[in-house]
Order: C-alpha cells, then sequence, then structure tokens
C-alpha cells in the first residue's frame, strides 16, 4: 500500500454523504451550503512513524464537519447533529481499515466542545467536528 491523502479523504466523505437525512457531502470547505444538513472533509497534519521493516506509516488527521442550517432552530440542530454524530461514529470503527486506504487509529470529538455557529452566504450553521486519524503504510520495494 502507498499513501493515498485523497484515498482517506474520499472514503471519509462517503460515509458521510450515506448518513440518514444528510444533504450530501464534499471535500473542502464549502463557500456555501444548499441542503439544511452537509457534510465535508478537509485534510490536517501527518505524523511519519517507523513501519515494518521496509515500510513506513504515516497517520494523518482528517477533519470530517458536520454542518446544520439553523433557520432559528437551534434546539432541532442540536439534536439533529447529535444522532448523525452517534451514526457516525458507529459507522468509524476504531482499529479496523476504513476500505482499503488504512486503519483507523483514532476518532475525537474534542474540537465540539465549544459549539461552532458559522456564517456562510448570510445563514448561520451549527458545525461540529470530528477528527479521525487514519494510519497508512507505505511498502519500500527494492
Amino acid at each position: 500500500m502507498s499513501f493515498d491523502s485523497i484515498g482517506g479523504a474520499n472514503a471519509i466523505k462517503d460515509i458521510l454523504a450515506g448518513l440518514s437525512g444528510i444533504g450530501g457531502a464534499q471535500i473542502g470547505v464549502p463557500e456555501s451550503i444548499g441542503p439544511r444538513v452537509w457534510g465535508y472533509v478537509t485534510v490536517g497534519s501527518m505524523i511519519i512513524l517507523p513501519g515494518t521493516p521496509g515500510s513506513t506509516d504515516r497517520d494523518t488527521h482528517y477533519m470530517a464537519t458536520l454542518a446544520y442550517r439553523l433557520d432559528d432552530n437551534e434546539a432541532t440542530a442540536e439534536t439533529t447533529l447529535m444522532g448523525l454524530v452517534d451514526e457516525f461514529l458507529d459507522k468509524l470503527k476504531i482499529g479496523f481499515m476504513l476500505t482499503t486506504v488504512g486503519r483507523i487509529m483514532d476518532v475525537s470529538t474534542a474540537l465540539a466542545d465549544s459549539p461552532e455557529y458559522i456564517a456562510r452566504a448570510a445563514k448561520e450553521y451549527r458545525e461540529y467536528p470530528v477528527v479521525i486519524t487514519l494510519r497508512q503504510r507505505h511498502q519500500y520495494t527494492t
């Protein structure tokens, strides 16, 4: 297996897009969001680690964000996001392979401790970030 940042992002995006009641998902932060509920994936820091002999591991941090357009429905936004986060975390199985692109090593919702309300195209959204650490292995050939 080789390093594949795009493959990791696409695999996470596909999980987001399949959640119940979500309007869709994309890679990259949207300038504006049409549907009431949307997801997006961005890539963060990467840590290079020694792997088995002849290989190098890389832990890549991805941020998967769920966004809910408020329209003066803060309580509905929170309860909807709670359900979506539960469903999303259930699909991210720690220690298991995420399709063929790598192994999920860690999932953290610590960034969600302080609620984020973001304005996009004159609409306000409640955003809930989830950081996923995906380990990939690069096997060297001689």
